[in-house]
C-alpha cells in the first residue's frame, strides 16, 4: 500500500474512533452546556496533539521505509557503476595489448599507434578519476536519506 493512502487511512480511521468514543465518554460527565462546551474543546487540543503525534509517526516510518529503499537503489546503482568501471578497464588493457602488438608490426602508421595510446591512457585515466570521485558518493547519501 503507498504510504500517502496507508498513513491517510490511518488518520481517518483515528478521527472516527476519536470522534465517537470520545462522545459518548463525554455523555455521562457533562451537566450543561458550559460544562459540555469545556469538555469539547478540551477534546478538540487532545485530539490535535495525538493526531499531530499519529502523523508523526506514520510520516517518520514512511520515510524510513523510503530511505531504505533508496538506499538499497543506491547500493545497486555503485555496484553497476563499479562493475562498468571494471569492463572499461578491462578493454582499455586489452586496447593497450593491441597497441603493442601493432608497434610490433611495421605495416601500421606510428602516428596512428600514438593517437590510440593516448586516446587509451586519457580514458583509463578518466575511468581511474570516476572511481575516486564514486567511492566517495556512498559515504554521502546516507546523510541526505536520513534527514
Amino acid at each position: 500500500m503507498k504510504p500517502y493512502l496507508r498513513i491517510t487511512l490511518w488518520y481517518l480511521l483515528f478521527g472516527g474512533l476519536w470522534i465517537s468514543l470520545t462522545d459518548r465518554l463525554l455523555r455521562p460527565a457533562s451537566v450543561g452546556v458550559a460544562d459540555l462546551t469545556g469538555w469539547q474543546t478540551l477534546k478538540g487540543w487532545l485530539y490535535v496533539l495525538v493526531s499531530g503525534c499519529l502523523i508523526y509517526f506514520l510520516t517518520r516510518g514512511a520515510h524510513r521505509l523510503q530511505a531504505a529503499l533508496e538506499r538499497k537503489r543506491l547500493e545497486a546503482l555503485s555496484r553497476t557503476v563499479k562493475q562498468s568501471h571494471h569492463i572499461l578497464l578491462n578493454y582499455f588493457n586489452q586496447m593497450q595489448l593491441v597497441i603493442l602488438e601493432a608497434e610490433r608490426s611495421t605495416d601500421f602508421d606510428k602516428s596512428l599507434i600514438e593517437i590510440a595510446r593516448e586516446a587509451t591512457d586519457k580514458a583509463t585515466e578518466e575511468v581511474h578519476r570516476m572511481e575516486r570521485a564514486d567511492a566517495q558518493l556512498p559515504e554521502k547519501y546516507p546523510e541526505r536519506l536520513e534527514s
